[in-house]
């Protein structure tokens, strides 16, 4: 199982439908930002309207595509900040994807608008990740499905931060501007 992000939310609105799909232990599953395990860690859980947070490394960098050990090791941050709007498969405990009983439609995207956790939207066919391109085009990136993963060392305790992207400012983590490609 890998490493992910939670959601905390009881229910969401069938993106085809409407009807409430109820969604067991509360959480959805996903994974886009600094994921920091494989099971929950309700201190850092997101709720709709929070900034995306990425890790930093101790040169106080965000690395995108990356896994991170060492102290507090374990977690990575999954993506690359630079794209603040996208759409991200959620899951569910199971790591299966959300289907509505009452429609049969299954597969959930979050909606992330401007580095913000916005809403349920139905699925991208065949894809993990999509873009949204400034225009509102949906660009899927199934080559993201695996995107291969850099390992990093890391001896500081960690921080997260929420990129410059992020609008309007967020709760919680600092914000910052400091990206480094990988």
């Amino acid at each position: 199982m890998a490493v992910c992000a939670y959601l905390n939310v009881d229910s969401i609105d069938c993106p085809a439908c409407g009807s409430t799909v109820e969604l067991a232990f509360g959480q959805l599953l996903f994974q886009w930002g600094y994921c920091p395990a494989r099971h929950p860690e309700p201190e850092r859980a997101y709720d709709w309207g929070d900034a995306i947070r990425w890790r930093l490394d101790d040169a106080g960098q965000i690395l995108p595509w990356v896994y991170f050990s060492g102290v507090d090791q374990g977690g990575g941050n999954i993506g690359d900040p630079q794209f603040a709007n996208v759409r991200i498969r959620a899951y569910t405990f199971a790591w299966e994807d959300i289907s509505c009983g009452a429609c049969g439609a299954h597969g959930v995207d979050i909606l992330v608008e401007h580095g913000i956790l916005k809403n349920t939207v139905a699925a991208t066919s065949g894809c993990e990740i999509s873009l949204i391109e400034q225009d509102g085009r949906i660009s899927a990136r199934p080559e993201w499905n695996d995107h291969p993963m850099t390992r990093c060392l890391v001896e500081r305790r960690f921080r997260l931060v929420v990129p410059d992207t992020a609008d309007p400012p967020s709760h919680g983590p600092e914000r910052c501007s400091h990206f480094r490609p990988a």
